[in-house]
């Protein structure tokens, strides 16, 4: 739950892309673009863009105009930024 409410949380945050002090756009490390987000919620998937800067999701939105060292095109595919699938991870077995 705690990690649901933090999601959402960053996807409240991620409205239009802002500027930096200086009038510049933000860099990102990397960009995984056109993906159907899924933020572990429980509501819909959307379509948006997915900001990675120094190992940690710093923006979810649109950033078609935003810098990045690398872009991965995620189109017709799930990103899931922030979650982790729980179901049949283990490394405990049972007899």
């Amino acid at each position: 739950m705690r990690v649901a409410a933090l999601i959402g949380l960053s996807l409240a945050c991620s409205g239009p892309l802002s500027l930096a002090a200086d009038g510049a756009l933000p860099t990102y490390d990397l960009i995984i673009e056109h993906g159907r987000v899924i933020d572990g919620t429980g509501a819909p998937w959307f379509a948006a863009d997915v900001g990675i800067r120094a190992g940690r999701i710093a923006a979810i939105g649109r950033l078609d105009k935003a810098a990045a060292k690398q872009r991965i095109d995620a189109a017709g595919r799930v990103v899931a930024p922030g979650f982790i699938d729980m179901l049949g991870q283990s490394e405990v077995t049972c007899s």
